[in-house]
């Protein structure tokens, strides 16, 4: 045990801080959230947006930050921006 954690906390710790995979973990409506996500944009105007309710954007939000290992809008954005500009020289090398 690691500082009061049983060895399955230590597993989730160590699964939960790893970034994972960018594009093929995020389903099409995490996609369609994140790029407006890069926006001035609320979230409730990103729901009016995409036609959904405040609460499904919410969750995707919520959903993107967990599977880029991020904690905010800005980092998931960046981290958003990163990957687009390391698939974009990748495709046309």
């Amino acid at each position: 045990m690691v500082l009061g954690v049983g060895v399955r906390g230590v597993a989730r710790l160590v699964t939960n801080s790893k970034p994972r995979a960018h594009s093929t973990s995020l389903t099409a409506a995490e996609q369609r959230v994140l790029r407006l996500l890069d926006s001035d944009l609320t979230l409730r105007e990103i729901g009016r947006e995409l036609y959904l309710s405040l609460n499904t954007v919410r969750t995707h939000t919520h959903s993107i930050y967990r599977k880029l290992g991020v904690s905010s809008r800005a980092e998931a954005v960046q981290t958003d921006r990163l990957h687009r500009a390391r698939t974009s020289v990748t495709s046309t090398s």
